[in-house]
């Protein structure tokens, strides 16, 4: 059995990528919306201390587009 990950499925060698070598590719988005406020919500969460309320944090994750999940815990982590 084999994992790899990647942020370019095109850099990997076309003949590593071709059929009877990887039976499957999995393709895992970005997290939407909502995947962004629960995530910034489980992060957030007991870090709070009052300071940011629900509707603030529905402002935050707005403009986290394009973020992934390891995004949103270093941005917690740092803020």
């Amino acid at each position: 059995m084999l994992i790899c990950t990647t942020n370019d499925i095109e850099k990997i060698n076309v003949n590593v990528r071709r059929s009877g070598r990887l039976d499957k590719l999995i393709k895992v988005n970005v997290p939407g919306l909502k995947e962004r406020l629960d995530i910034l919500r489980f992060y957030l969460n007991g870090n709070q201390n009052g300071f940011i309320n629900d509707s603030d944090i529905e402002e935050i994750s707005l403009g986290m587009n394009g973020f992934t999940g390891s995004d949103i815990k270093l941005l917690v982590r740092e803020a």
